[in-house]
């Protein structure tokens, strides 16, 4: 009787532990306008999860084909959505109002992927 109290209260105390930290994680997975995010530079030559646009579309409009003059700026988010697999799709802007790669207002990124690549962080 006493085995069967101890064990059942100490499976309860884990069970809660779990679902705590379960909803924490999704908690912080979960965008919301005007979180702020820094661009990191990306794990290749390209960025994955940011849709950037292509170097040669870059020069093409006059610009720098690097992408050196992005990395370590500070973004945040102004509009979300969910693509058909359920995945969180966010729309970033500039906080200091500027263009990126001075050729677009916004650029979209693919939310869960782009954290976890590397290529955004929270800030």
């Amino acid at each position: 009787m006493k085995f069967t109290k101890l064990f059942s209260i100490a499976f309860l105390t884990f069970c809660g532990l779990m679902s705590y930290q379960v909803n924490a994680t999704n908690i912080d997975n979960n965008p919301e306008i005007g979180d702020r995010l820094l661009i990191q530079s990306p794990e290749n030559t390209t960025y994955t999860a940011l849709n950037m646009p292509k170097l040669n579309f870059v020069v093409k409009k006059g610009g720098v084909a690097n992408y050196k003059s992005v990395q370590n700026t500070l973004v945040e988010v102004v509009k979300i959505s969910q693509n058909k697999e359920g995945e969180n799709i966010v729309t970033l802007q500039r906080v200091d109002g500027a263009k990126i790669l001075g050729l677009k207002k916004s650029v979209s990124a693919n939310y869960d992927q782009a954290l976890q690549l590397g290529e955004l962080k929270k800030a």
